[in-house]
């Protein structure tokens, strides 16, 4: 079960809190997933899930009202045993998919970003990096301006899987798949409608883990309702963000230039015309006479 997007499209940040997903360099292959578990049969007196997902978007303010924006500025605070301090985290994001996202913590910042091309990660720990194969699409999923619109036509299936206890509340339990094997399932509260979260596969520095992001305490910016309290849960430990501020439709397109170290990397890049992992381009044959 590998999530779309990171996890509710929080990257960077619940990179971090798990443990590098977003800003560590790629270091081997991803490991090949796990086998599917039997899919039980979708009970039929459930609502279908479908209907559970457009119930969500009703009631957090409409499709219309999330698509009416074109830029986002998010400001957060992030707490986590993994590492010392309070961390400061800010997601700057505009139409279609252009992201920009920085995390403050007392060793330095993270940085990360996509500007509609070109993926790239920033720490003090590994520097300055171009960023390609799944790191990258990720990135670029996360990008997605508009994914909280949840449009479902992408996904092969929407299916409700069952109503279960979720963190104290009774919740519809819906299974989404989209691709071969991006799984997820979102729980949604089913006296409110709103999501109330959601569990899927993650790629950190320990491999791939099982995580579970709980989405609280919904506050109104912009004509839209999002969570201002995440609750993150891997490997045994529990992190917790907390919104601070939304921001809708004030950011300038300047934000999302690469930064000069990123051009730097990438006139490297094509002028070597070297593969972003370090390997070399075999030599060219030479003409026989």
């Amino acid at each position: 079960m590998r999530g779309r997007k990171s996890l509710a499209g929080w990257g960077l940040a619940v990179g971090l809190l798990i443990g590098g997903v977003s800003v560590r360099g790629q270091e081997g292959g991803t490991a090949p997933p796990a086998p599917s578990a039997p899919q039980a049969e979708p009970k039929k007196d459930l609502p279908a899930g479908k209907e559970i997902v457009e119930r969500h978007l009703k009631a957090v303010g409409g499709r219309e009202a999330i698509m009416k924006h074109t830029s986002r500025v998010l400001k957060a605070t992030m707490s986590s045993p993994m590492m010392p301090g309070e961390m400061q985290l800010e997601m700057i994001g505009a139409k279609p998919n252009k992201l920009v996202q920085k995390v403050s913590t007392p060793q330095g910042d993270m940085t990360a970003g996509f500007d509609g091309k070109v993926a790239w990660a920033n720490n003090a720990m590994m520097g300055p990096m171009l960023l390609e194969g799944d790191q990258a699409e990720g990135l670029k999923q996360q990008a997605d301006f508009y994914d909280d619109a949840k449009d479902l036509s992408r996904f092969k299936s929407v299916e409700t899987v069952d109503l279960v206890d979720f963190e104290g509340r009774k919740c519809y339990k819906v299974r989404l798949i989209e691709g071969e094997n991006d799984e997820t399932i979102e729980y949604y509260d089913a006296e409110t409608g709103m999501q109330a979260g959601q569990v899927a596969k993650q790629t950190g520095m320990a491999g791939e883990m099982e995580v579970t992001m709980v989405l609280q305490e919904y506050k109104e910016f912009g004509g839209v309702k999002s969570p201002t309290k995440l609750i993150v849960r891997a490997m045994g430990m529990e992190q917790v963000l907390t919104v601070n501020s939304i921001e809708y439709d004030k950011v300038e397109p300047s934000v999302f230039d690469l930064p000069e170290e990123i051009k730097a990397l990438l006139k490297e890049k094509e002028a070597t015309d070297k593969p972003v992992s370090g390997e070399t381009k075999p030599a060219e044959p030479k003409p026989q006479p």
